[in-house]
């Protein structure tokens, strides 16, 4: 629950965050580690932090205009490889 919590703040705050002009502009979106972010070690686990980058793939395709088309012809944005060190 805590996830959507924080999609439905983007949706709020993207209507007046500027427009990008890809590929030379740069999105920056901040989050802050909530106490149930943590696994059991107290560190944000892998499976969050992938999570909390998905809202940030969603910010580039609506900053830059490229989500009107995905919704248009119905196409699924997804990473297909990540790698995290």
């Amino acid at each position: 629950m805590k996830l959507w919590l924080r999609l439905m703040w983007y949706a709020i705050r993207a209507r007046i965050r500027p427009a990008l002009a890809l590929p030379g502009d740069v999105s920056r979106l901040r989050f802050r580690v909530w106490p149930t972010d943590l696994d059991t070690s107290l560190h944000l686990n892998n499976g969050r932090y992938l999570t909390l980058m998905d809202i940030g793939r969603l910010d580039i395709m609506v900053s830059s205009g490229l989500w009107r088309a995905v919704l248009r012809n119905g196409w699924t944005p997804i990473a297909s490889a990540t790698k995290i060190r």
